[in-house]
């Protein structure tokens, strides 16, 4: 109650104030030493509780946590024994100038004794995907039955659409939930790391505009007859293929069983649905994916502390013996990516080529957090702003004549600040609640949410004559009581009770902001017109999001239960039922709660309409954005609606749905209105070159879109893949 009475008075005019654990073999022969001693031991524990993501989570709850929890070390980092083993040897020095082809700059990153700023950041992302992995983590699975459920979970959880950003790193791309087809890549594999599952990319040459495949490493090892000596053997470990591009992996003529590199090398008729064709796949590379704070030894140091304590975590990569390692198994000329490519894509003035990857993280983040971004906005600015649709809501609310030339500043802020604050409780923290695995927590906040999105008092505001008689009301008595700041101190505390009043007057709207709080709501707590007004703004984009993760989740649940039940030899009638279950729930899911409530055509023609009556470019592309994003994810859930009925009706069904999802994306490529409102506001885009960086870098993303090698055009040649892979045997 304090901090919702302190929140709202910081944007009060009365208040003067300012606004300003598998069986797998490692991948890596690394030395793991056990902590020597107790202390050390708690050392580590205590970092890690420090750390772990809280299950009620607030928005400091981010990569700050863990800039604040390396202190806790840098006692153990200045131990004179521990100093000596962050030394890199001659070899590996050589190796990272050489083969990774890092800078004196970029050296001293990953030669410091003690933590950088950016450390922080690759912690987080590694944490966070080490969360993900064991919620996917089956001991039962073969390697790549593991890696192919990792694989469909990053493409169900990635859209295959380029939006806002580029080479973007795997943390951030995740939270985001779109990408491009290296961006996916990149995130399976640092998931695939998490698991002890090494990758790199396999690359056909084609001038400079290669195509690309992952591999993901199923590393045997063998005995060599000496005491307790173990060392790899190449001839029974394998790569097996994978195509973030396409989004499936690439096929046995069985349909059934992911393909190995020697097979595809020996049949490259396989690689035809990946265009790749024989003559490219005769000249394949193996390129390795190096982050750049991977590579420092005080991850290793780090690696063995937290494996210690019992935090499995994979913080370390060792890319001279990693190249040794993929060069021997493959066959393949194999190096470090190390140069920026151009991928197949529209040509684009601002996003022409893929950099190396070793250098997404330190690119991406502003310099005062370890990186080399100093343009104006930050990149992770735009960033965090754009993970809601929070100039979706602003519009709304100035279709009902809530806007900052009506409004008194401060309450105009007010409404901006309770706007964000529920788009961060019910949209981003879910969302991240579920990347973790605490999909307990996260069914809590939905269950918060259902209440507001289904709440009949909030239905049908726009034709709802006493809402608006209300609205006026409110609008008027709130102008009135900031018109005058008295000079006197009683009696601007007064009119401070009297504004103050008027926010805790909704103890619905107070309610839905205190998620810390275990107070039930009270059935008599009527919704005032502050809730109203938010639900004017907010409702409809909320409802929708919480459809669509909820049939997401249940799209997890039966994919885990499928995995399960493929890998018993002879399954139980249970695991049978069980598996059913869950993709009845799916297919429900997705076809009742989501599907079957959005008419995708005037949804986006109306989209399209209240953009060209914003004036601001910034908010019509963020608008365009939007309608970008909620015609992918319809599309992502037909098709994840078609792989249900794939496995409960069978294959007639599920072609049809795919074939009618194939069409109606012909049907908006040919309608053309995209790409018509990408044109119009690349026409508007001023000469300032930081604004065009920023906008026009972001319409051409969209553009890709629909371009001849785009999103869409690789997401209808999932569809025919999907349709011929139905018609198998």
């Amino acid at each position: 109650m304090r901090r919702f009475l302190f929140l709202f008075a910081i944007f009060t005019p009365i208040a003067l104030v300012s606004l300003n654990g598998c069986n797998r073999p490692p991948k890596i022969k690394v030395e793991e030493k056990s902590p020597s001693a107790a202390a050390t031991t708690n050392i580590w524990r205590h970092f890690l509780d420090s750390v772990r993501y809280p299950d009620n989570p607030r928005e400091s709850d981010d990569w700050r946590r863990f800039r604040d929890g390396v202190r806790q070390l840098d006692g153990h980092f200045a131990k004179a024994d521990v100093v000596n083993g962050l030394i890199l040897t001659k070899e590996d020095r050589r190796f990272l100038q050489t083969n990774v082809g890092l800078d004196n700059a970029e050296l001293a990153e990953i030669e410091s004794l003690s933590a950088r700023s950016a450390d922080a950041h690759y912690l987080d992302e590694c944490f966070l995907l080490r969360d993900a992995a064991r919620t996917l983590e089956n001991q039962y699975l073969t390697v790549p039955e593991q890696a192919h459920l990792c694989f469909r979970w990053v493409m169900r959880n990635m859209l295959p659409h380029e939006q806002q950003d580029s080479n973007t790193p795997p943390a951030f791309a995740l939270r985001r939930g779109t990408g491009s087809a290296m961006e996916r890549a990149l995130v399976f594999l640092a998931l695939l790391r998490q698991l002890d599952i090494e990758g790199c990319l396999i690359v056909a040459p084609n001038g400079n505009a290669p195509q690309f495949l992952v591999a993901a490493l199923d590393r045997k090892t063998r005995a060599t007859g000496k005491k307790d000596e173990i060392v790899l053997d190449p001839a029974a470990s394998r790569l097996y293929l994978f195509d973030p591009r396409l989004g499936l992996a690439v096929l046995g003529k069985d349909g059934k069983s992911v393909v190995t590199l020697k097979e595809a090398i020996v049949d490259a008729t396989l690689l035809k649905p990946h265009a790749i064709t024989p003559e490219r796949a005769k000249k394949l590379e193996a390129w390795i994916v190096c982050p750049l704070y991977a590579l420092a030894p005080r991850m290793l140091e780090m690696q063995r502390g937290v494996r210690g304590a019992g935090g499995g975590l994979t913080l370390y990569l060792n890319p001279r013996e990693l190249k040794t390692e993929l060069e021997t198994i493959s066959g393949l000329p194999t190096g470090v990516w190390k140069t920026s490519v151009s991928f197949p894509t529209r040509d684009s003035q601002f996003h022409r080529a893929t950099t190396c990857p070793t250098r997404w993280l330190r690119d991406f983040l502003p310099k005062a957090e370890g990186g080399l971004d100093d343009g104006a906005p930050k990149r992770t600015e735009v960033f965090e702003f754009l993970r809601y649709p929070f100039e979706d809501a602003m519009v709304n609310y100035a279709r009902i004549a809530l806007t900052s030339e009506i409004l008194p500043e401060s309450v105009y802020l007010s409404l901006q600040y309770i706007t964000r604050e529920l788009f961060q409780k019910y949209a981003v923290q879910p969302r991240e609640l579920f990347l973790h695995g605490q999909y307990d927590p996260m069914k809590r906040r939905q269950e918060r949410l259902q209440i507001f999105v289904k709440s009949e008092a909030l239905a049908g505001l726009t034709q709802d004559p006493i809402f608006h008689k209300e609205r006026i009301a409110w609008v008027q008595k709130v102008r009135n009581l900031n018109a005058n700041i008295p000079a006197n101190p009683g009696q601007q505390a007064k009119q401070r009770q009297a504004m103050q009043a008027i926010w805790m007057e909704d103890a619905f709207l107070r309610w839905m902001l205190e998620t810390d709080s275990e107070t039930q709501l009270d059935r008599a707590d009527k919704k005032s017109v502050m809730t109203k007004i938010v639900a004017f703004g907010m409702l409809e984009s909320l409802d929708f999001e919480l459809a669509r993760v909820r049939a997401g989740l249940g799209h997890e649940e039966a994919d885990r239960a499928q995995a399960n039940l493929e890998s018993q030899q002879k399954p139980s009638a249970q695991a049978k039922q069980r598996a059913r279950q869950a993709w009845e729930v799916a297919r429900s899911s997705w076809a009742n709660f989501y599907l079957h409530r959005i008419a995708i055509k005037p949804l986006i023609e109306r989209q399209l309409i209240q953009l060209s009556q914003v004036p601001r470019l910034e908010v019509r592309l963020s608008l365009l954005e939007k309608a970008h994003l909620d015609l992918h994810r319809y599309f992502h859930a037909r098709i994840q609606l078609a792989e249900c009925i794939a496995i409960l009706d069978g294959a007639k069904e599920a072609k049809t749905e795919l074939d009618s999802t194939r069409a109606e994306i012909e049907a908006f490529e040919k309608s053309g209105q995209f790409q018509t409102q990408i044109k119009n506001l690349s026409t508007k885009v001023p000469s300032n070159p930081e604004i065009q960086r920023v906008v026009q870098g972001r319409l051409d993303l969209l553009g890709r879109c629909w371009s001849q090698d785009g999103s869409y055009a690789w997401l209808k040649k999932q569809i025919v893949q999907r349709v011929a892979r139905l018609a198998m045997p």
